[in-house]
């Protein structure tokens, strides 16, 4: 069988509350993207977050979760948001809801693997880790989905 995620790209997205749920509803992985140039868009990625928390209660904190830092290939006088501080920020999350002995062998694995955001630098302009973001998070949200487990031929 072949299945299709949808990649719903919400970028400067301004809608409030209901109307964000739109675009995350049913997802199976996450990108949330700031511009380290702008630390108004590293905020606005913190309110994403929270309301994504708020409105999917204990079912969504499972979902894979990924926070890009887009515009590393600025100049660094130019940028506004340090790698150390976004990293903190995400460190601080905890984005698993409780282990609950009815989860599958897979959703174990889940659990475990996305208790914490994972934190990538990109660069939209130049393609700087765009590739690796994306495989990671398709790896997270098959792995979530119980297609592809880790094994020694196919290590996370």
């Amino acid at each position: 069988t072949h299945t299709h995620d949808p990649l719903i790209f919400a970028a400067g997205v301004e809608q409030e509350g209901a109307m964000r749920s739109v675009y995350t509803k049913g997802a199976h992985s996450c990108l949330l993207v700031y511009d380290v140039t702008n630390p108004r868009s590293f905020e606005r990625m913190k309110e994403w977050h929270a309301e994504l928390m708020a409105q999917n209660g204990q079912t969504f904190p499972l979902t894979p979760i990924m926070v890009l830092a887009n515009k590393v290939d600025a100049p660094e006088e130019k940028r506004a948001v340090q790698y150390n501080e976004a990293d903190s920020w995400c460190e601080e999350q905890n984005v698993c809801a409780p282990l609950t002995p009815s989860l599958s062998p897979a959703h174990s694995l889940a659990h475990s693997l996305f208790s914490k955001l994972t934190h990538a630098e990109v660069s939209a302009r130049d393609g700087t880790g765009v590739e690796a973001a994306f495989t990671e998070a398709a790896k997270k949200a098959l792995i979530y989905y119980g297609t592809l487990l880790p094994s020694p031929t196919n290590p996370l």
